[in-house]
């Protein structure tokens, strides 16, 4: 065995490092592996070794411990295998931060893909969901004008609008789902988890709701109801009987131009008139229903496209802005049916 000593202060111990080989080395060999020790030592602790010796012949039992870096095997811990994966951590996780978005870009991808709720909606409308009417009054057509936003989609047969003062009628709300006419909106429900933005006004096709939404609304219902304004109203409120898991909604483009006024061909509505499959298909979908007098139904139906709701805006600004309420006319620009007392659809508007 050799050792090469290194005097780095007066104060310290010699510093040794040990350089093993076989018993019959010549000094030659030995020599020749101390050189080169030295010149490895000298270009890795350039900046701290000093005055190397060479010194040769001393055994591995009286060889003088190291004040620094003095341990046997024993004491050393038991390796442990690793595949380098937290290597990678620090960089796996800034890959998957991403920048934040502003308030614009989260709301205009939360409305291209909103998220939808399918569970029961029976809880989300306070009880009881039937409303009847407690007093007769004449209804007063000065208060309200009738709707006159598009013309309406007569349903076969029908081809005018002629209210019988005697009889009554019924729109229909679509809650969550599609009603059995081809012209008139579907809906949906936003699922209350997460950021979900509620559309400012529906389309003609679609009808957007959030739970405070939905309560909202049967509360306005009822208060047009006390208001007596509108004569007689009774309400009620239809859950899914099939199931509480909807299929998802399929888009479905406007089957008319704004300015259709004919009205739909037996061929293509006219099995969907029959009460039977009406009131089956209706099963499938959550809706309410507002019952009036005949002669009304257009006041009525120019009162629920006036429905306001203030959304409570979930995504505040990057900059540390407070969010501000969105205000909300979730029935405006949609298409609802008009039914007579057997269910039967008579106009959409």
């Amino acid at each position: 065995m050799e050792k090469l000593r290194s005097k780095y202060s007066s104060e310290d111990s010699p510093f040794t490092v040990h350089r093993y080989g076989p018993a019959n080395l010549t000094q030659t060999c030995a020599e020749a592996l101390l050189r080169e020790g030295e010149l490895l030592l000298k270009q890795v602790f350039e900046d701290k070794w000093h005055n190397v010796e060479l010194q040769a012949g001393s055994n591995v039992q009286n060889a003088a411990n190291a004040k620094e870096g003095n341990f046997s095997l024993e004491q050393l811990q038991e390796f442990e295998n690793t595949n380098l994966s937290d290597l990678f951590v620090g960089q796996s996780q800034s890959r998957g931060v991403k920048r934040p978005h502003s308030t614009e870009e989260v709301e205009d991808e939360l409305r291209k893909f909103p998220r939808s709720d399918t569970g029961s909606l029976q809880r989300v409308i306070p009880q009881p969901h039937i409303q009847l009417s407690e007093t007769f009054p004449n209804p007063d057509f000065t208060k309200t004008k009738a709707y006159n936003r598009a013309p309406p989609i007569f349903i076969a047969p029908h081809t005018v609008h002629s209210p019988d003062k005697f009889s009554r009628r019924a729109w229909i709300i679509p809650a969550r789902g599609s009603l059995p006419w081809n012209a008139a909106s579907s809906s949906m429900v936003l699922h209350p988890a997460g950021f979900q933005v509620l559309a400012i006004n529906a389309t003609e096709s679609m009808i957007q709701w959030s739970h405070a939404a939905l309560a909202s609304f049967w509360k306005y219902l009822i208060q047009l109801k006390n208001l007596n304004t509108l004569g007689p109203l009774s309400l009620s409120f239809h859950p899914s009987k099939t199931s509480l898991l909807l299929k998802k909604e399929k888009s479905r483009a406007p089957s008319h131009a704004a300015d259709v006024s004919v009205s739909i061909s037996q061929s293509s509505l006219g099995a969907q008139s029959s009460t039977l499959s009406t009131r089956s298909l209706l099963r499938d979908s959550d809706y309410f229903k507002v019952y009036h007098d005949a002669q009304i139904s257009m006041h009525v139906r120019s009162a629920l496209d006036l429905f306001p709701f203030v959304e409570e805006q979930p995504v505040a600004s990057q900059e540390g802005a407070e969010a501000k309420p969105i205000k909300c006319r979730p029935l405006k620009g949609a298409r609802l049916v008009l039914v007579d007392e057997r269910s039967n659809g008579l106009l959409i508007a």
